[in-house]
């Protein structure tokens, strides 16, 4: 008894001493701590409160129920037994398969084409020797990354009209037939994943680069 005593009170011991040591290395760091607060708020508000509107999906949503959108959704009835007659409704429809497909090609290609695609960027920026041309590839590669995609689709749409895009132009010129790329199906994931590498690259490439 007295020794289980004993490891019980030596246990006891080491975890205050660590819980002391904690709140002293917080103290020491409590402006590091405090540069935490912008980001942790950002991430509330732009990331959490937004996630209460997932009450949508099992409401039959009635704008004019409440006097606001939050009171709205409070006011709504919901969707059939547990709200879950939207889900059935669209597990049953006729595109639920296509999509399903669909959504899970478009995280395999992301993953098996846009996973080392920075990666390899990466170790080509790695092997310049110069660092000014080296630190021009990187800003350029990385200036995409703060496009919003609807600029970026906006872009792509200048440069693959069927017309007047600088793609089909090209294509004219050596003798080919111009694509409708946004009016064939068969392009649309060549270009969501081409669009999303190009968009991401210089982003992956500076981590990797920082690893």
């Amino acid at each position: 008894m007295g020794t289980g005593q004993n490891t019980l009170a030596a246990g006891t011991i080491r975890k205050a001493r660590r819980e002391a040591n904690m709140w002293k290395r917080m103290k020491q760091q409590k402006v590091l701590l405090l540069l935490l607060v912008p980001g942790l708020f950002y991430f509330f508000l732009f990331s959490y409160v937004p996630m209460y509107g997932v009450l949508i999906a099992f409401k039959q949503f009635q704008l004019q129920a409440g006097q606001n959108f939050v009171s709205s959704i409070l006011s709504s009835p919901w969707a059939g037994t547990l709200g879950l007659d939207n889900f059935k409704t669209f597990i049953n429809g006729p595109y639920f398969w296509q999509l399903l497909r669909n959504t899970f090609l478009l995280g395999v290609y992301s993953i098996v084409f846009g996973f080392p695609v920075p990666i390899l960027f990466a170790l080509l920026l790695n092997e310049l020797r110069s660092r000014y041309y080296k630190s021009f590839v990187q800003t350029v590669s990385y200036l995409p990354y703060f496009l919003s995609i609807v600029a970026v689709v906006g872009m792509m749409k200048l440069m693959l009209a069927p017309e007047s895009g600088i793609v089909n132009l090209l294509l004219i010129k050596l003798g080919l037939e111009p694509i409708y790329f946004f009016g064939v199906p068969g392009w649309f994931r060549s270009l969501f994943i081409g669009s999303h590498i190009w968009k991401d690259l210089g982003m992956g490439a500076v981590i990797y680069l920082a690893a």
